[in-house]
């Protein structure tokens, strides 16, 4: 992927990464939120999935998500909160 398809974003308590996806219709975001959530939301059929990360050791880590995918009929609710 091309460098520069990618917008890393460093703030105090959280870092972004945002990714165009490869048909450069969409975008998906990944945020990690201090000390240990990670917060992922990419195009499409609407996603979301939330979870913690553990540390498994020097630059490694465990991830349990719950995704998230909007209810038949919530669409519009979920796009205007968004």
């Amino acid at each position: 992927m091309a460098p520069d398809a990618y917008r890393l974003e460093r703030h105090p308590t959280f870092a972004s990464h945002h990714v165009r996806t490869r048909d450069r219709d969409g975008e998906g975001q990944f945020h990690m939120i201090w000390p240990s959530t990670k917060v992922n939301v990419w195009p499409g059929t609407r996603n979301l999935s939330i979870g913690p990360l553990a540390p498994l050791g020097r630059r490694r880590a465990a991830l349990s998500v719950s995704l998230r995918t909007p209810l038949e009929g919530l669409e519009d609710g979920l796009a205007l909160a968004i």
